[in-house]
């Protein structure tokens, strides 16, 4: 008798496991979608030219009109009794009419130069234009050299700065309205803070807050979890696998 189970278990399992592997086999040779194609093949070439004709030129980029033949250039690059045309003007970002009428004082942040003179900042800052601002009672007495009007968006003198006015800032005394142009790339979105700034003092004697400055603390950004995916060949064998296994299980608990 225990022989008899024993070779029932036996053809169990057996059967079990040729119904299973074929089933396995097949999906796990099975090719995944969008396979490439197998190695050693090349891609099918492009369809050649017809004998006795060759492939058409590409078109090269047409150059600047040559004049037509036979006919002789005005000298001086312009036709005899016409004025040559004015050079253009310089667009510029800033909108005249676009801006918040805004008026802060200038307050001083250094006092001396680096060869020990005194220096004294005084005014107030209006904005009165999208394109520009002036300096109300504007002192910048024993002013240091190379002197410019600079934008950043921070309260630290040693803040990246970009230049807001081209117009070089020499010494003033009590001048009662000093205008400043942007200059044509810039906008008063670009910075919240004026400085005055020397570029051989590489030192900000002047500022004005125009806007409370941008704040520039970052949040970490948490990493994306990696994740393993398994193929669908390899589910398929392990579940068959694991079948297999509970199968046998099932079969020798129930004969022992």
């Amino acid at each position: 008798m225990a022989r008899t189970k024993l070779e029932m278990i036996l053809l169990f399992t057996i059967f079990s496991l040729l119904f299973t592997f074929p089933f396995q086999l097949t999906m796990a040779q099975a090719p995944a979608p969008g396979a490439a194609p197998a190695p050693g093949t090349a891609p099918a070439p492009g369809a050649a030219p017809a004998p006795g004709t060759a492939p058409a030129p590409g078109k090269a980029p047409a150059p600047g009109k040559a004049p037509a033949p036979g006919t002789v250039p005005a000298p001086g690059g312009t036709t005899p009794g016409t004025a040559a045309a004015p050079p253009p003007v310089q667009a510029t970002l800033c909108i005249p009419n676009v801006f918040i009428p805004t008026t802060v004082p200038l307050k001083q942040l250094k006092t001396t130069l680096g060869t020990g003179g005194s220096v004294t900042v005084a005014g107030t800052v209006t904005i009165i234009d999208g394109c520009a601002f002036t300096i109300n009672g504007f002192t910048y007495s024993s002013a240091a050299t190379n002197s410019y009007w600079m934008g950043s968006n921070s309260t630290d003198p040693n803040s990246d700065k970009i230049l807001v006015s081209n117009t070089p800032v020499g010494q003033f005394i009590s001048q009662p309205a000093q205008r400043f142009n942007l200059t044509p790339t810039i906008t008063f979105d670009d910075f919240n803070v004026l400085d005055l700034y020397s570029f051989d003092e590489k030192a900000v004697f002047g500022q004005a807050v125009l806007r409370a400055p941008k704040s520039t603390e970052t949040k970490p950004s948490a990493s994306a979890p990696t994740s393993i995916i398994l193929g669908d060949a390899t589910r398929l064998s392990m579940n068959s696998n694991i079948m297999t296994i509970i199968t046998f299980v099932l079969v020798a608990f129930f004969f022992y």
